[in-house]
């Protein structure tokens, strides 16, 4: 079984489509296996009239679609929400996969950010079949 762990560090968007999260990437080379994907952090936008939505990236394609897998909104502005995405991939081939975390906000001139703080991680686990 094979994990890796990265830290988040800050990242700020204006961009209404999900963009790749700088330094949330994840590289390793699985046995033709699922892998649990997980990301929580802090989030807010700069205003309370929208939302920060969240997704990964596998091999260049989206996991959650156009709306993502998890979408969070602030109760007022600025203010800082706790939020987790957990993704279950299909089975894998036995190659390098690379996993990204993708952030996009909810339109306008709003502006995602997460924040880089200790409880921000992303994390890939292969998953063993059972034996």
């Amino acid at each position: 079984q094979q994990s890796t762990v990265r830290k988040t560090t800050a990242f700020t968007t204006t961009s209404t489509t999900f963009v790749d999260v700088t330094d949330h990437s994840i590289t390793m080379t699985t046995g033709a296996r699922r892998v649990l994907l997980t990301f929580s952090g802090s989030f807010s936008n700069n205003t309370n009239a929208s939302d920060v939505s969240v997704t990964f990236d596998i091999d260049g394609s989206d996991a959650g679609g156009t709306e993502g897998l998890n979408k969070l909104t602030a109760p007022s502005a600025d203010l800082k929400v706790m939020g987790a995405v957990v993704y279950l991939t299909d089975v894998l081939t036995a190659a390098s996969h690379t996993f990204k975390v993708n952030l996009k906000n909810g339109g306008g001139a709003d502006i995602a950010n997460i924040f880089g703080n200790p409880s921000s991680v992303f994390s890939a686990v292969e998953i063993l079949p059972a034996s």
